[in-house]
C-alpha cells in the first residue's frame, strides 16, 4: 500500500478519535450544581453554571434581588416542585431576568413559585430561547409598571402547565409576547389596563375571575391568538380586542365571535381547581384538527387529550374513563330528544 494511502488513513482514523474524545468531553462537561449543597444561593449557581448545566435548587424560601441568566443556556430546576420551592423578592425586587442569545439553545426553568416580586417585567426574557415549565408566578407587581412577565417572543419564550395568579399592576397583570400551553390565569388586576394576555399565542388556557381596571381593556389583548381556551367571568366590558383572534374557545355571550370559529358561550362549569365538571360544555369542543394537517382528533394523537378523546377547552381537561357515550336525563326532559346535555332525555 503506498505510504500517501497508509498516511491518509492513519489521518482519517486519528480525527474519527479525536472527534469521539471530544463528544466525550463535551457530555463530561454538562454538570448538574446543587443549591446550597455546591453554592449558598442561586445567583452563584447560575453564575458558576456553564452552558448547558442544571442548577438544582433544593427545597426553601430563596429571597432575591433579580436573578440573572446571561449569555449560557442552561436548565434551573427545583428538586421537588412549585410548592416546594419559592423565589421571593421580598415585595422591593425583580425575580429573573434572562439574557440568551438564540445560538446558545434553550433555557429551562421548572417548578417554581415565583412569588412577591415588584416593579415591570418582575420576569423578563429580552432575547433568547426559554421555556417556563409548572411555575407559579403570584403576588407581584405592587400596583407599579408595566407588563408583569415579558417574553421575547411567541416563537422563543413558553409557559407550559403554569399558573398566573393574584397579582396587582398597573398595567398587563399576566404575560406579554410568549406562547403559553395549559396555563391558568385568575385574580390579576392592574388599577389601569387589566389586559392579561397580550402579543401571546395562547392553546388550552383558562382565564377567568379576573377583576377590571380603572379603564375598560380587554382582559385578551391585541395580536393574540388563542384556541381551545375558556375566557370567562372576568371584568371590564370587554374580554377580548377586536384584533384578537379566537377559535374553538368559551367566551362571555356578549361576544360578537360567539358562534364562529367553534367559539360557543356559557357558563364553562368548573369545580373549585378550574378543572372541568363532568357537565361542561367545553369537553369535546376544542378545535378537531388543531395542528390543521388534514386529520382530525379520530386518527391524529395530536389533536386529543391523554384520554384519547377530541381536545377539551381550557387548561384541565377532563379524563374520560368511559369509553362509550354520555348520555343526559333530566326530569324535564323527553325520550324524544338526543340524549345531549341541552336535550336530554327524561328521568
Amino acid at each position: 500500500i503506498p505510504f500517501a494511502e497508509k498516511s491518509s488513513r492513519f489521518l482519517a482514523r486519528l480525527l474519527a478519535v479525536g472527534v469521539l474524545l471530544l463528544g466525550l468531553v463535551t457530555i463530561a462537561h454538562s454538570d448538574v450544581i446543587r443549591v446550597p449543597a455546591d453554592f449558598a444561593t442561586i445567583q452563584a449557581g447560575i453564575d458558576a453554571a456553564a452552558n448547558g448545566d442544571t442548577v438544582s435548587v433544593a427545597d426553601g424560601e430563596y429571597n432575591v434581588n433579580n436573578l440573572t441568566i446571561q449569555n449560557k443556556s442552561i436548565s434551573l430546576v427545583s428538586e421537588n416542585g412549585n410548592q416546594n420551592t419559592k423565589i421571593d423578592g421580598s415585595g422591593s425586587h425583580r425575580l429573573l431576568t434572562i439574557n440568551n442569545p438564540s445560538s446558545l439553545g434553550t433555557t429551562r426553568v421548572i417548578g417554581f413559585n415565583f412569588r412577591h416580586g415588584k416593579g415591570s417585567a418582575v420576569i423578563n426574557c429580552t432575547d433568547g430561547n426559554v421555556t417556563f415549565e409548572q411555575v407559579i408566578v403570584e403576588n407581584s407587581g405592587y400596583n407599579t409598571g408595566g407588563s408583569l412577565i415579558v417574553g421575547s417572543g411567541i416563537d422563543e419564550t413558553f409557559f407550559i402547565g403554569c399558573i398566573v395568579r393574584n397579582n396587582t399592576q398597573e398595567n398587563y397583570p399576566g404575560i406579554n409576547g410568549a406562547t403559553v400551553v395549559r396555563c391558568l390565569f385568575y385574580g390579576n388586576s392592574a388599577w389601569n389596563n387589566s389586559t392579561n394576555i397580550i402579543g401571546c399565542k395562547v392553546i388550552n388556557s383558562t382565564i377567568v375571575n379576573n377583576p377590571g381596571g380603572g379603564w375598560v381593556y380587554p382582559v385578551v389583548g391585541g395580536g393574540s391568538e388563542v384556541i381551545n381556551s375558556i375566557i370567562w367571568n372576568n371584568g371590564g366590558s370587554s374580554n377580548f380586542n377586536s384584533h384578537a383572534t379566537i377559535s374553538y374557545s368559551l367566551l362571555p355571550s356578549s361576544s360578537p365571535q360567539v358562534g364562529a370559529n367553534g367559539n360557543i358561550s356559557g357558563d364553562p362549569k368548573l369545580d373549585g381547581s378550574f378543572a372541568l365538571a363532568r357537565v361542561s360544555p367545553c369537553i369535546d369542543s376544542g378545535d378537531p384538527d388543531g395542528n390543521s394537517d388534514g386529520n382530525n382528533y379520530t386518527f391524529d394523537v395530536n389533536d386529543q387529550d391523554l384520554d384519547g378523546t377530541r381536545k377539551d377547552m381550557g387548561a384541565l381537561y377532563f379524563h374520560q374513563e368511559n369509553s362509550g357515550p354520555i348520555w343526559y336525563v333530566s326530569t324535564s326532559g323527553s325520550d324524544d330528544n338526543d340524549g345531549s346535555l341541552n336535550f336530554p332525555f327524561i328521568t
